[in-house]
């Protein structure tokens, strides 16, 4: 090889080392990089992009946690506020609490019924009669089956005075009252006249009736509501009963109750519109 051909090759050679070395520093540079001072421009772009980036993800993590919590706040709210609602209109605290011992209960039964009307009044010494005469002043609409002729008691503040019958119907004065006269069988002691009576009449025996004590909102041939006792006894269950045929302390009972069941006779205003009370203590019956 001739001398200028060898130094042209090594030239080249030369020449490709140094390209080689070139991007050898490029790729896997010899120097560390942080001595390599950044210029404004450059400083300026990545302080801003950590800045930016920092900022950024406190203020996403800060308003995402703030956002969660109020977001976790309100539905734990509401939902624990429904949730409680719901399961408070079914707590037995809402179940209205009675006494037992206010009240009166009395049992259905089958039996024999009589019918009376009860009125008060006052011993008088009416003409022609050779004894005392109960003059008493019923109702109107209670005059209705009263007649001449049927069994009547009398008493008096003091208690039982004689049995007696009805001798006449008359009229009071007033459209809203009727009175009637009843002569007693005998002539009880210490009967005298103005003694203030209460006489009771019997017009009617029914032989197979379903009856109960009368409650104190009973009203002969209408319906009513009543609190029935449930089978253990400590609740009750408001229930509509018809009602026929009332006597002073009984009336009959057309449907809604049968031979057995427990109902409360006393006024129950106190617990509103209530369909369920839960009783405590011992009742009265």
């Amino acid at each position: 090889m001739s001398r200028g051909k060898l130094i042209a090759s090594l030239a080249v050679i030369s020449c490709a080392l140094v390209v080689v070395l070139g991007l050898s520093a490029r790729s896997f540079p010899l120097k560390r990089a942080p001595l390599q001072t950044a210029s404004p421009t450059t400083e300026g772009v990545v302080a801003r992009a950590v800045s930016g980036g920092v900022a950024d993800s406190i203020s996403g993590g800060v308003a995402g946690g703030v956002s969660g919590g109020i977001t976790g706040a309100v539905v734990g709210g509401v939902t624990r506020g429904v949730v409680g609602g719901v399961l408070g209109a079914h707590n037995s605290s809402d179940i209205p609490q009675v006494d037992s011992s206010t009240v009166w209960i009395d049992t259905v039964k089958r039996g024999p019924m009589v019918r009376q009307v009860r009125g008060l009044g006052k011993l008088v010494q009416a003409a022609g009669s050779t004894g005392p005469v109960a003059e008493v002043t019923l109702p109107s609409i209670m005059i209705a089956d009263v007649k001449p002729g049927q069994n009547a008691s009398v008493a008096s503040r003091k208690g039982p005075l004689a049995n007696g019958h009805v001798i006449s119907i008359g009229s009071s004065g007033s459209a809203d009252t009727r009175t009637v006269d009843i002569a007693l069988d005998t002539k009880p002691e210490g009967a005298e006249a103005n003694l203030d009576v209460d006489a009771t009449i019997d017009i009617e025996k029914i032989d197979n009736a379903l009856q109960v004590g009368r409650p104190v909102h009973g009203v002969a041939n209408k319906e009513v509501s009543l609190f029935k006792l449930d089978n253990n006894g400590t609740d009750a269950t408001r229930v509509t009963v018809k009602l026929g045929r009332a006597s002073v302390s009984s009336i009959e009972i057309l449907a809604g109750l049968k031979e057995g069941d427990q109902i409360i006779l006393s006024d129950m205003a106190q617990v509103g519109n209530a369909q369920h009370i839960h009783l405590v203590g011992t009742h009265q019956q």
